[in-house]
């Protein structure tokens, strides 16, 4: 069995997929006939259980990626069999990820339409990117987003709880280095995993002109209960767009 990504095992892959899928189930607008957006989307790990809950008909899947490896292993595995699952790779700059590309991720925008998707979602991409870059993604969301559709993604996001968690050593990121806006938890790797004050991430979210809904805290924080290992925000766009 080969390795597909970053993870180890191909069940630790499909528990994983499994997992944020119902997360989608339980807390966005996601239907049947749904146009969705996976942001990072990586070897497909999300777009797998999609396969089996999207209408071929109705219902549409596109992802995209800075790995070029991913989007074609995701194209040979997946679009083969699912013709209405697109997969594109975005060719910036990434300090992890796609260190031969000289294109920033400001000067680069999404491939896809204005009003476009019912819902975007991303797992674990913000959390590796500078605030520069997330502002820049927070106003291409908005802009492919369909009036009332939803985002959701994960941060670290810093609080009292969180800074109260860090200080008494319960938990395994520390984010110690301050950085230009930002919080690293590696100074010689500040993307390897990135941190905002929580109230920053608001007010990035309000000058998308995307409207925060809530934020489940994650279990990185040393929480009894959490929706995922990162906190996840959820987003909306308004009806009536008056900026």
């Amino acid at each position: 069995m080969r390795k597909i990504g970053p993870i180890n095992s191909l069940r630790e892959f499909k528990e994983l997929g499994l997992q944020s899928f119902k997360v989608l189930l339980n807390y966005t607008n996601i239907t049947a006939s749904s146009a969705v957006l996976d942001i990072g989307c990586g070897y497909g790990r999300l777009a797998i259980p999609l396969t089996q809950y999207l209408d071929p008909a109705a219902g549409s899947y596109e992802g995209f990626d800075v790995m070029p490896d991913a989007i074609t292993d995701c194209r040979q595995r997946i679009t083969t069999r699912y013709p209405n699952f697109g997969f594109s790779h975005l060719d910036v700059h990434n300090g992890l990820y796609n260190h031969g590309s000289d294109v920033e991720v400001g000067q680069s925008r999404f491939q896809y339409g204005e009003n476009q998707f019912d819902l975007v979602f991303m797992f674990s991409v913000f959390s590796h990117m500078k605030p520069a870059d997330v502002a820049s993604y927070l106003a291409e969301i908005h802009r492919v987003l369909k009036p009332g559709g939803m985002l959701m993604t994960t941060f670290f996001l810093i609080n009292e709880h969180a800074r109260t968690a860090i200080d008494n050593g319960n938990t395994r990121r520390t984010f110690r280095h301050t950085c230009d806006g930002f919080l690293a938890d590696d100074a010689q790797s500040p993307e390897s995993a990135v941190a905002y004050d929580e109230e920053s991430v608001q007010d990035m979210v309000a000058g998308s002109g995307l409207h925060h809904i809530h934020t489940f805290h994650g279990q990185w924080a040393n929480r009894r209960w959490a929706l995922s290992g990162q906190d996840a925000v959820i987003c909306v766009k308004p009806l009536s767009d008056n900026r």
